[in-house]
């Protein structure tokens, strides 16, 4: 399911008349087997699969009379589960997976994406059949499979930085399968379905003491950290704030219980030196040293400038964000020094937010009893009434206006921006993030966006970074809580850890993490910007040239307001264009190299 560059451990294939399975390894649990694998010759399947609850599944099947040892792999699983259910063994499957399982007796080849995305999976129709991989530069290996630019897709990543449909890519010919869908492809037809949905409203828990929250909160977190640690050594990818820091002192307590030595277990903290005012290492150093952790920090006052024409290292198979120094690229690339697996805070922000009139969402959708019951339960356990935030309404109401009418970025080619309908594609501004809620995490692609961006198949580095906080069992929980007072400043995780991360970190205001430096402000990287923008081929269908090389020099100058913030969006797209249109042969160009076949 990997390329070769982030699956290091070995590859092999299962060749049949009808259906080429293939698989590149890294290995990140002692239980995993080489694949594509198989029960009984008859079904095949090849995957990349980190299942929640394991156990659980291992007892259904079971139950249905299935032989399945507690030493399976997780894809071994998912072929038992095939056997026993079919195509509704999704409904017993949670975690982080993806997969292609081919049915011989049936002609069938049936592909599922985990429930929120965090595993990718592409695909591509073609004449006499159907083409499936990790990432999207594996199936433009396929003469078959058109390379024509999906205009859509880029307005909207010029726009906003990600795709908003869930199954777009930056290729006519190529598809991402959406999270929680599922594909069946037979006999040259193929269908395509939603196996899952995130309940609208799920039923409000009711416990006797507010510590019965907290330690249920706690066991949920701590068992998803736990399920994550599938190797003997372990990377935290570790900032000053409450997401990670939580994570860090969950996986330190498992670690513990498991017997393993303090050294398997290293921290990787950005930090952005210099005059940035940047505290995130003060405070990462006061975490790692209560919890006894190690930390490579990865200085980005340190890094220079991007060359956008010599740096391949930093080139994903779809366009990103500018990356104007290595910061970024490094930050994935210590963790995987150290082990193939690293932990993340990832969408903790999301999960434990609330949209902040939410009761008046629950009144407009006759919800009267649930408002009551939250109001009831508020008051029972601290005293307080319900608080209805209603000085925030009026200033997201005219910031929703306010971005309705902002323009256009100037450097986007009018022909465009006119083709692709680019003023209706614009997402309106809001405040922060006041308007989102644990839903973001499954109705919102920015999410899915930012998994495939940590994806092995994207960043080209044998790593898996793994997101304990996007985990149903935590969604379907904090779903069920009364959002006052639980969701206020993360109060919920908060009291989770006071036995575990200092006061200080606890205490501590939410803040938005610094960016970036900016080195490009020098006048000899603004013109390398500027040359290399002038070269990149293909990019004036896009965007107007002249146009954004005079916002770089603008930014470049020592005035003390620029213009505009430097323009990531579309430089991101030059550099991506200037070596996607390079030949792409095959990656690790061994041409005696041959995947073994099972």
């Amino acid at each position: 399911m990997l390329s070769r560059f982030a699956g290091p451990d070995g590859d092999a294939v299962h060749l049949e008349e009808r259906c080429h399975l293939g698989h590149t390894w890294l290995r990140t649990s002692p239980l995993e087997v080489a694949q594509p694998i198989t029960l009984d010759g008859r079904i095949w399947v090849t995957a990349y699969v980190r299942l929640d609850g394991r156990e659980e599944v291992i007892a259904d099947l079971r139950a249905c009379r299935r032989d399945i040892s507690n030493g399976a792999s997780d894809a071994e699983v998912v072929l038992h589960a095939y056997a026993v259910w079919e195509q509704q063994c999704l409904d017993h499957l949670e975690g982080d997976f993806a997969f292609a399982l081919w049915d011989g007796p049936r002609r069938q080849l049936f592909c599922a994406r985990d429930q929120l995305g965090v595993t990718p999976l592409h695909y591509a129709p073609i004449t006499d059949g159907l083409l499936v991989a990790s990432s999207t530069d594996a199936l433009m290996l396929h003469p078959a499979v058109s390379d024509e630019l999906n205009e859509t897709s880029l307005a909207d990543f010029l726009i906003a930085g990600r795709y908003r449909d869930f199954g777009a890519t930056a290729f006519e010919g190529v598809r991402r399968l959406p999270p929680a869908h599922a594909l069946a492809w037979c006999d040259g037809k193929m269908r395509l379905w939603q196996y899952w949905q995130l309940p609208r409203w799920e039923r409000l828990l009711r416990l006797p003491q507010p510590q019965d929250y907290t330690e249920r909160f706690g066991e949920l977190l701590d068992r998803a950290v736990a399920e994550r640690i599938t190797t003997d050594r372990l990377t935290v990818q570790l900032s000053g704030g409450m997401d990670s820091t939580s994570v860090a002192a969950s996986a330190r307590a498992a670690l513990k219980d498991r017997g393993v030595p303090n050294q398997a277990l290293r921290a990787v903290t950005a930090v952005l030196g210099g005059s940035s005012g940047d505290r995130e290492g003060d405070f990462a150093a006061l975490v790692a040293e209560a919890l006894d952790i190690t930390v490579d920090w990865v200085d980005g006052s340190e890094m220079r400038a991007n060359d956008p024409r010599s740096t391949p290292a930093l080139v994903t198979p779809e366009p990103t964000p500018y990356r104007r120094t290595g910061f970024e690229y490094e930050t994935a690339r210590r963790p995987a020094n150290h082990a193939p697996v690293a932990l993340t805070g990832i969408a903790g922000d999301a999960l434990l937010w609330f949209h902040p009139w939410y009761w008046g969402e629950w009144l407009a959708h006759g919800q009267i009893v649930r408002v009551a019951q939250a109001h009831r339960d508020n008051v029972r356990l601290f005293g307080t009434r319900l608080h209805p935030h209603l000085k925030s309404l009026p200033q997201y109401l005219w910031s929703r206006h306010v971005g309705a009418r902002q323009p256009l970025p100037a450097w986007l080619d009018p022909d465009f921006a006119a083709r692709t309908h680019a003023r209706q594609r614009r997402p309106a501004l809001t405040l922060k993030a006041v308007h989102q809620d644990v839903r973001s995490l499954a109705g919102d692609s920015l999410w899915s966006t930012l998994f495939t961006r940590g994806d092995p198949s994207f960043t080209r580095l044998p790593i898996q970074f793994r997101h304990p906080f996007v985990d149903l069992r935590l969604l379907r929980f904090i779903t069920s809580l009364p959002p006052e007072p639980w969701l206020i400043n993360k109060r919920i995780l908060r009291d989770t850890t006071a036995d575990r991360l200092p006061t200080a970190i606890r205490r501590r205001p939410k803040t938005p993490l610094a960016s970036a430096p900016m080195p490009g402000q020098s006048a000899a990287n603004t013109e390398q910007l500027s040359s290399f923008v002038m070269e990149a081929p293909g990019l004036d269908r896009f965007v107007n040239k002249a146009c954004l090389v005079e916002i770089l020099r603008d930014n470049g100058a020592p005035t003390a307001q620029r213009r505009n913030r430097e323009p990531e969006l579309p430089l991101g797209l030059a550099e991506w264009l200037v070596h996607w249109s390079r030949p792409r042969p095959h990656h690790y160009n061994d041409a005696e190299h041959r995947p073994r076949q099972v």
